[in-house]
């Protein structure tokens, strides 16, 4: 997986978990976080296209 230097990224047990990090700022977005969340969400993609399974939504949760 790629390094980031504004996220934390890792995909366990087929569960993707992207959290901002960039806490001096208050996770403020500017164009180099959002750049990063964008190739995360590319990584997310290729990963369960590759592995199945892709996504599920709040709404599949919902009984």
């Amino acid at each position: 997986m790629t390094d980031f230097q504004y996220l934390e990224f890792g995909v366990n047990d087929g569960v993707a978990t992207i959290t901002l990090n960039r806490p001096d700022a208050a996770n403020a977005f500017n164009l180099p976080l959002a750049s990063e969340l964008r190739q995360a969400a590319k990584s997310v993609s290729r990963h369960f296209r590759k592995n199945g399974d892709p996504y599920s939504t709040a709404d599949d949760k919902v009984e």
